[in-house]
């Protein structure tokens, strides 16, 4: 179910494990994190750093309820990628 209906207290800690460990694994541009939450704790099983992007996959349902169309989608993620490097 995309988007969880969890309240707003618990949401803040899910996105706050999906964040710690995002950094901690080095991810850039992108990702994917398989979080279960169990007595209101989220814990984080898998990050995903290169998801699959399909457009009838969970990355795209996820970047649709964020208000990204697949296309917005794919373009910030290049976006992003190009800013780490410098063209000539």
């Amino acid at each position: 179910m995309c988007p969880a209906p969890v309240d707003d207290e618990l949401q803040a800690r899910i996105e706050a494990a999906a964040v710690a460990a995002y950094h901690a694994l080095g991810c850039r541009d992108y990702g994917r994190m398989d979080i279960r939450v169990r007595d209101s704790v989220p814990y984080v099983l898998d990050v995903n750093p290169n998801p699959d992007i399909c457009d009838d996959g969970s990355f795209a349902l996820a970047a649709e309820v964020a208000g990204y169309s697949y296309a917005n989608m794919a373009s910030h993620i290049v976006s992003l990628a190009a800013g780490r490097h410098r063209f000539t």
